[in-house]
């Protein structure tokens, strides 16, 4: 139910915010007609862009799958304690050597 409402949410964000675009451009067509210059977006346009992003944002992560946790300690203790130190002599190395030559 929950990744339906998501799913739902999505779409009907997108739908909005396409509709807020499609407003803006008749908007500026209309202000050409009417030889008025454009100052701004009329504010009901800038508001449905705004609820259609807070929509489409909760949508979004209502669909997204949950994170995982990132066990770094199972990963680190698989390698050895000299590959450590001879990757860190060699970062060390190499930047010592690049900014000599400069």
């Amino acid at each position: 139910m929950n990744k339906l409402l998501g799913y739902i949410c999505c779409f009907v964000g997108i739908a909005l915010f396409i509709h807020s675009v499609l407003s803006v451009i008749q908007h500026k067509s209309y202000l050409r007609l009417t030889n008025k210059p454009f100052e701004h977006i009329p504010y009901d346009i800038a508001a449905e862009s705004i609820i259609a992003l807070v929509i489409a944002s909760y949508g979004i992560i209502n669909v997204a799958p949950k994170l995982t946790t990132i066990k770094i300690n199972s990963h680190l203790s698989k390698r050895e304690r000299r590959q450590f130190i001879n990757h860190n002599l060699a970062m060390y190395t190499s930047s010592s050597s690049s900014s000599s030559s400069s």
